[in-house]
Parts: structure tokens; C-alpha cells; sequence
């Protein structure tokens, strides 16, 4: 597993994950070796667990972590505000919605609450369109 540096264009950080292990046990250990303060850690669905936001949080940092599926039924709460734009090109349409909500306590009952340090939520529903066949993915 990996840390890159956006800024940098570089890894940062490495670890190995043991074969009896996985990802979610592997970041907070590469988190640990990291000075993550005043930056912006940002994490695919498989660490999106409150357990990491909190560990990057105790570092100094904030976090931005992608929301699929993993989580319930929290992404159904992202609706309050939204951007769509059409990208054609490479034989594909992709339409992508984005829908975000920065009033958290305008909603309950999703489990958001469970979130340390939680600011905003983003849902980006991307519809692709290839030879006439869609498909849409939620992140």
C-alpha cells in the first residue's frame, strides 16, 4: 500500500500488507508514519471507515474519503445541491452528476453522524454510454 503526494507528484510512504490482512488494517499503520498535519488525506471506498477518519483527524489532517455502497444507505442523503456535465469523446458519453450537501443536520437518519469531524458529503453519479449500452456508478 501506498501514500502518493498529489502536491509532489510522489510516494510518500510504503507498506507491505500481510496475506492474512487487508487494507482497512494496513492504513491506520501507514497513517502512523506519516506527518498527515494540515493535509488533505483522501482515501478509496475501501478505507472509508470512521475508525480511519478518526485517526487522520488525530493526526492533524482531514480527510475526503469516497463513499460507495460500503456505507449503507448514507449516499441516499446526498441531495441538496447539484452540478451535471456531458463528456464526449473516446467513442463514449459520460454524463456525471454531482450532489453535495454541506448542512449536515438537515438530515437524519443515515448514519452520518457517526462520522468524526464530517463537513460535507459529495455523490458523483456518473453514467457511462458506450454503443448505445449505459451503465451508471455512484461514488
Amino acid at each position: 500500500m501506498s501514500a502518493w503526494s498529489a502536491e509532489n507528484g510522489l510516494v510518500i510512504g510504503q507498506i507491505r500488507i500481510d496475506e492474512k490482512s487487508n487494507e482497512i488494517t494496513a492504513i491506520p499503520i501507514l497513517l502512523s508514519l506519516l506527518d498527515i498535519e494540515d493535509c488533505v488525506v483522501t482515501i478509496d471506498a475501501m478505507g472509508c471507515q470512521t475508525e480511519i477518519a478518526q485517526n487522520i483527524l488525530d493526526g492533524g489532517g482531514d480527510y475526503a474519503l469516497a463513499l460507495k455502497g460500503n456505507q449503507g444507505n448514507s449516499h441516499e442523503a446526498v441531495v441538496h445541491s447539484k452540478f451535471s456535465e456531458v463528456e464526449k469523446n473516446h467513442g463514449r458519453i459520460e454524463t456525471r452528476n454531482v450532489f453535495s450537501i454541506g448542512k449536515l443536520n438537515e438530515i437524519d437518519g443515515f448514519g452520518l453522524e457517526k462520522w468524526p469531524g464530517l463537513k460535507s458529503v459529495t455523490l458523483v453519479k456518473s453514467i457511462r454510454e458506450i454503443n448505445g449500452k449505459s451503465a451508471a456508478e455512484y461514488r
